[in-house]
């Protein structure tokens, strides 16, 4: 195994994170019988019809994405749910794989969601060497199969990652709204008039659900992400009711995604305090399981302060 046909193998497997095709395993040389014989004792392991991982080759959290690229062949990306995982846009668990193809491929694989669509090179981008639809093209994808919330906390983390992300959006409406069945498009047109009022983006899926569900019980609207300033520097409150001086503080380790994050929203509550807030922390349990109880006591607490 350590001649040209079999260091050509090593090579390309590197570059897709392991993997290789029986056609790129041929077409280097490598005879039927000795790939046979390296499928027998292991140096190569099949996962799908054609497609095999090489042995020592370094693994990669990524496979599972190039091994789905690599079956439906050449001008494949990354798309909808798939996309939306690699972007690490919220809301969305990532599976099924989905893969857009161009309209002339004609593939069914076990597994894998396949769309046909010819993207413009605005549409495709790269993520770790992966090809995979723009965060705008995933947004657009997924608007007609996710809810109103999750089409919201998607386009928050969105909006993080291209600041440009609500005019760009509003121009595309203009010429693809039709493409969109009526709700669809009156859904994005709501979300963008609610980023418009609002200057920076929220923090989590979770911030983005309150706000919603808030404004859906028709209940006096907070400030989100109130800026203050304390001798420590700058601070953001999650919802803020200014008047009373009452902070409604999202709070679980879950939530932030790191343990550093979630000592700052420790610390940030204890530096309210002498700024004369009363902070209300609410958990996933209790937005979920208690939201009218958790109502009342907000509601309750900014009437005692008034």
């Amino acid at each position: 195994m350590g001649d040209a046909a079999w260091k050509a193998v090593e090579a390309m497997a590197a570059r897709e994170s392991g993997l290789v095709t029986r056609e790129q395993v041929l077409a280097a040389g490598i005879r039927g019988k000795v790939l046979e014989r390296w499928l027998r004792e292991g140096t190569l392991t099949a996962i799908h019809r054609g497609m095999y991982r090489v042995r020592v080759a370094v693994d990669s959290g990524d496979r599972e994405h190039r091994a789905a690229l690599l079956l439906v062949g050449p001008g494949s990306v990354l798309s909808h749910r798939t996309a939306a995982k690699v972007h690490r846009l919220w809301g969305i668990d990532g599976f099924p794989l989905e893969v857009t193809v161009p309209r002339r491929t004609l593939i069914v694989v076990p597994g894998l969601t396949i769309h046909r669509a010819l993207l413009s090179a605005e549409d495709q981008t790269e993520v770790a060497g992966l090809p995979v639809t723009s965060v705008r093209r995933t947004l657009w994808d997924l608007a007609p199969q996710v809810d109103m919330v999750t089409l919201a906390a998607l386009f928050e983390a969105a909006r993080k990652k291209d600041r440009n992300l609500v005019a760009s959006t509003q121009e595309a409406l203009k010429t693809k709204k039709h493409q969109l069945p009526p709700p669809v498009s009156q859904a994005i047109e709501l979300i963008i008039r609610d980023c418009e009022s609002r200057e920076r983006p929220f923090d989590s899926h979770f911030e983005v659900a309150f706000w919603h569900r808030w404004l859906f019980n028709g209940l006096d609207r907070p400030v989100p992400q109130l800026k203050l300033r304390d001798r420590a520097g700058n601070m953001y409150i999650d919802f803020a009711f200014p008047d009373e001086k009452v902070a409604v503080e999202t709070q679980g380790y879950e939530l932030r995604g790191t343990r550093g994050s979630f000592d700052q929203d420790a610390s940030r509550t204890l530096r309210l305090g002498p700024l004369g807030w009363q902070v209300i922390p609410v958990t996933k349990t209790m937005f979920r399981e208690a939201f009218p109880a958790m109502v009342d006591q907000i509601e309750g607490t900014r009437k005692l302060r008034r």
